[in-house]
């Protein structure tokens, strides 16, 4: 019986070696893959009310923390506001969400570290439809534009699209050894409804290489 047990603890013991040197490959491969991208740290070009972008900052109370795109609202008793942070320091993205109430009180209610660059090769696969959950994402008035280059290859890359119409509103990350960028964009359908998401494209050079839904919802 006690033979059993120690047989039965040295098998146990190797699964869990097994499981930690897995753990540190999937860790150091990540560490590789993330090398090699540089996140964008120069200033949001999104137009912002100077005055919204104040209480905006007021409210998220942290001077390292700078808002760089709103990404939607969603009506409650009240409102919520969805933005896209950068933390200057860490230089990390942030996604922040504020609720201001009926009496235009506001207060934080989610701050969730996002890394653009675990999105770079993955699509989503779109059924002619943006579901929001609520969440209405409006394009600002005046179009955002990408350095004159980029841009150039951003329009050279979707053009083709058919179904979704895309419009850039920031480069988040660029991996300069592949010669790719991943933007954050907004898509509109091309149906009846244009209703409009936010997605994140990686391009290289002016080819589309993946396209992601970002879901607002599961970031709320």
């Amino acid at each position: 019986m006690k033979k059993r047990k120690i047989i039965v603890l040295f098998i146990l013991l190797i699964l869990l070696v097994g499981c930690e040197k897995r753990k540190d490959i999937k860790e150091k491969e990540e560490k590789e893959e993330n090398s090699s991208w540089i996140i964008n740290k120069e200033e949001s070009t999104y137009p912002f009310q100077e005055e919204e972008k104040k209480r905006f900052k007021k409210t998220i109370n942290d001077k390292n923390l700078e808002p760089i795109a709103i990404l939607g609202e969603q009506v409650v008793a009240g409102k919520n506001t969805m933005l896209l942070c950068l933390d200057e320091k860490k230089g990390i993205y942030k996604i922040v969400t504020i609720y201001e109430d009926l009496k235009g009180k506001r207060k934080v209610t989610n701050s969730s570290p996002f890394n653009p660059i675990q999105y770079s090769n993955q699509n989503t696969a779109m059924d002619k439809e943006i579901r929001t959950g609520g969440w209405n994402v409006s394009m600002p008035g005046k179009p955002i534009m990408l350095e004159e280059e980029l841009q150039y290859n951003f329009e050279k890359a979707v053009e083709n699209q058919e179904e979704i119409s895309y419009y850039p509103i920031r480069v988040l990350a660029t991996n300069q050894e592949e010669g790719k960028n991943i933007i954050l964009s907004y898509g509109r359908l091309n149906s009846g409804n244009e209703k409009t998401g936010i997605f994140i494209l990686t391009i290289e050079q002016d080819k589309l290489r993946s396209t992601y839904y970002l879901d607002l919802k599961e970031w709320n």
